[in-house]
């Protein structure tokens, strides 16, 4: 038995990692037709020159036909120059300098310079080497002489943690400051398009988004203590990823299908904050709502896989992403499926293949 929509707006999704793998997922030919662009201004060069560019704040309805395929910039990779800390090597600087001006030292007894070196490299080894730690003056002046030859950004920003706790610090920040060095790296920045769709990540996980993603005890804790992410979010009328969940909790009376809503469950995004209704994204919804019919295809380089492409909601069609990155398409998806999509799952042959698949 096949199971379909008897309604069904959306066609196809997918998502991309970049502007040529979604291109290159059409016939030639399919993109000859009704094609329509969501991306930012300047980059709508990129694409086709017959892609009819559409600005989500001002749609002009005449420019839509009854049917279409849409392809959504969620995303792309700019080069910025960024402030990094410098990275050095000061233990040589020191037991150089100190060798050079050993009458700068004349207040130290030969035991009691030795003692200071090493526990300056302690420090810089161990940043929390002298945490609940009170030193005699002596260390600390001899500590305020070494910093001016130090280059090492964080090493310093440590010491002077270290040095208020005793002695004013004032003279040494204002006569050598803290200083980065510039550096260009490339970077996933969202369209501006989506620059009101704001989510708030949790910086301590990493890796992929994949559903081997388990919440750890700490996430727990935090959580129990009211400091999670998720509280955060919802205090601050934000969008964030709940992971770690294997299905949205139904109770299963029989051989129901849920599978759309466990899905959506594994997912992670839960709910939309009332401040961000009539976002951008809804604007994109009430615009696709205008078809009949259409395709949807969204890009965004922190995409787990080249690409994905389907027709209805499941496990395969489900995105992964690089976390800290990629959550806007957790964001996307939820809004997909929410507006265009029963919770059903669908069965068909295709669907039965991936049953065999590992």
């Amino acid at each position: 038995m096949t199971l379909v929509y008897a309604i069904k707006r959306c066609k196809s999704y997918g998502f991309s990692q970049s502007i040529k793998i979604a291109l290159d997922s059409y016939d030639k030919n399919e993109l000859k037709k009704d094609v329509y662009l969501i991306c930012d201004e300047n980059r709508k060069n990129l694409f086709p020159k017959n892609f009819k560019h559409i600005d989500l704040n001002n749609i002009d309805e005449k420019q839509l036909t009854t049917k279409g395929i849409v392809f959504v910039e969620l995303a792309n990779i700019v080069n910025e120059e960024v402030k990094v800390a410098i990275k050095n090597n000061d233990i040589l600087l020191i037991n150089s300098h100190i060798n050079d001006h050993p009458q700068e030292f004349e207040f130290l007894s030969k035991g009691e310079l030795i003692e200071c070196q090493s526990i300056i490299k302690n420090v810089y080894e161990n940043a929390d080497f002298l945490k609940g730690k009170s030193m005699l003056p002596k260390f600390y002046e001899f500590t305020r002489i070494i910093y001016p030859i130090l280059k090492d950004t964080e090493f310093k920003l440590n010491l002077l943690r270290i040095l208020t706790e005793h002695i004013s610090v004032k003279e040494l920040e204002q006569n050598y400051p803290i200083q980065y060095e510039s550096e260009n790296i490339n970077k996933v920045k969202s369209s501006a398009v989506f620059k009101d769709i704001e989510i708030i990540i949790d910086e301590k996980t990493s890796g992929k988004s994949t559903s081997m993603y388990k919440t750890s005890e700490e996430d727990l804790k935090q959580a129990s203590l009211g400091n999670s992410t998720q509280l955060e979010a919802f205090s601050k009328g934000m969008f964030t990823v709940i992971r770690g969940r294997k299905s949205a909790n139904i109770n299963n009376h029989g051989d129901q299908n849920h599978d759309v809503l466990d899905i959506l469950a594994r997912n992670g995004v839960v709910c939309t904050p009332e401040s961000l209704r009539n976002s951008s994204l809804d604007k994109l919804m009430s615009m696709l709502e205008k078809f009949s019919e259409f395709e949807i295809m969204f890009i965004h380089p922190s995409l787990m896989y080249k690409n994905i492409k389907t027709e209805f909601p499941n496990e395969q069609g489900k995105p992964e992403y690089n976390m800290n990155e990629g959550e806007l398409i957790a964001v996307v998806f939820r809004y997909l499926c929410l507006n265009f999509f029963g919770y059903k799952g669908i069965y068909d042959d295709n669907q039965r293949e991936f049953e065999f698949l590992f």
